[in-house]
């Protein structure tokens, strides 16, 4: 049922995105015609009222600009997401998911199905399988599913709560599709994912769904204090984007961009993105405050989505002319 028969191995799930390919798919490509951009994830750099509003804000802009750039792609038929309230839905609430489910299932059955173990439930297992009572089993399997599935949606939910997507797309966290190869738990959610997507693209006639990833983070104040905007001091802000076009076959057909935060990648210098706490300004009371009264950081978001998705499309589509 699970590996090394009763007892699985522990495994550690390691969230890591990591970059995918930047090369096509050459053979995946020729399938691809109509496609619908399902996910437009933002890094979420601030919670509370004084974050939310802008990253929201730049989440939604962020919609309106891939869309038309995703116009500009020759050969590609870009639909808006059927029924994203359905997938969404699937992410938002694994226990709900016969996809998720069955996947789990089958994954007991072959003995794929590498999680952690409390003592108890292994007890259950070897007593089971030391008498035979294939029914006790097999009911042990359903609840290690049950449970695992709780298990996954607390994993999903912690990785959701660190990005920020605009209304009609899917939060969904785009390392799950980007084909690197993992163990225990997040073997699991990707090959969940992987079946969500084949299925909601068989669904809905699509030839392709089209994940984006908006990497982005904001500087550390630095020694020298530029207080602007009353309590306002200066910093960096920096995004950049990393797209996968996934085929309904389940394949990589195509990815672009990177999610890599360095200090080479696109960013606007000297925002007025700290504020003090209580009238102090010394490190510790400075926290991320982006509702700048004049709206500066809010600007510098829009201009980064927009520059940086536009050289993210000039690069797919003079890759697809190249095919």
């Amino acid at each position: 049922m699970f590996r090394k028969s009763i007892i699985p191995l522990i495994c550690i799930a390691l969230f890591l995105g990591g970059c995918a390919s930047t090369k096509p798919n050459p053979e995946a490509l020729k399938s691809i015609n109509k496609v619908a951009l399902v996910t437009l994830n933002l890094d979420r750099v601030g919670k509370g009222p004084n974050n939310d509003p802008v990253l929201k804000s730049s989440a939604g802009f962020a919609a309106t600009v891939y869309r038309q750039e995703l116009d500009r792609v020759p050969g590609w038929t870009v639909v808006e997401p059927p029924v994203i309230e359905e997938l969404e839905s699937q992410f938002s609430d694994l226990t709900s998911s016969n996809i998720a489910r069955q996947t789990l299932q089958e994954m007991a059955d072959q003995e794929r199905l590498d999680v952690n173990l409390d003592n108890a439930k292994i007890a259950k297992l070897t007593m089971a399988a030391f008498s035979g009572n294939m029914a006790a089993m097999e009911q042990m399997k359903a609840e290690i599913v049950e449970d695992t599935l709780v298990e996954l949606q607390n994993d999903l939910n912690f990785k959701r709560d660190q990005l920020v997507w605009p209304n009609g797309k899917a939060g969904i966290p785009v390392w799950l599709v980007n084909g690197a190869q993992s163990k225990g738990k997040t073997a699991a959610l990707r090959e969940i994912t992987g079946r969500i997507l084949d299925d909601y693209c068989q669904r809905n006639g699509l030839d392709g769904v089209i994940l984006v990833h908006q990497a982005s983070a904001v500087g550390k104040p630095g020694d020298i204090r530029v207080i602007v905007q009353e309590d306002r001091v200066l910093s960096s802000i920096k995004v950049n984007p990393f797209l996968i076009l996934r085929s309904a076959s389940g394949e990589i057909a195509l990815s672009a961009g990177s999610n890599r935060l360095d200090d080479l990648v696109p960013m606007k210098l000297a925002m007025p993105i700290y504020s003090g706490y209580k009238q102090r300004m010394e490190s510790k009371y400075l926290k991320v405050n982006l509702s700048d009264p004049k709206g500066t950081a809010q600007e510098g978001y829009y201009s980064l989505i927009s520059s940086t998705a536009k050289d993210l499309f000039d690069d797919v589509i003079e890759v697809l002319q190249k095919q």
